[in-house]
């Protein structure tokens, strides 16, 4: 395979990682937003997940927009390790989510 067959099959991947990380962020935005309402789990999850989806669109349109300008992969480096921390605290709102699941069923139970 050529190098531009290569390149072109890593992007069409590359779309489709994305592609389905947003199908699997919004499903679990609405599940959670469904399933536990406006308690503080539902709002925790949904919103966290949300806040996923909207993040990836953003890195998404950001590293594109970089590399059709050719920034330097320094400044593409640190967009990187922003866009992980993001997600990192995102991830910590998810725990938190989780963890007032059980005090939300009892809420919505009565």
């Amino acid at each position: 395979m050529s190098s531009s067959g290569s390149g072109m099959l890593m992007e069409i991947l590359s779309w489709l990682t994305f592609a389905g990380w947003m199908i699997l962020e919004l499903a679990a935005a609405a599940v959670s937003l469904w399933r536990f309402r406006l308690t503080a789990s539902g709002a925790l999850l949904g919103g966290a997940f949300l806040l996923m989806a909207l993040k990836g669109i953003v890195a998404k349109a950001a590293f594109i927009m970089m590399r059709s300008a050719g920034v330097a992969y320094e400044t593409r480096n640190m967009v990187t390790l922003a866009s992980m921390f993001l997600s990192f605290c995102l991830l910590l709102v998810v725990g938190a989510g989780i963890a007032l699941i059980p005090r939300s069923l009892g809420k919505l139970s009565k």
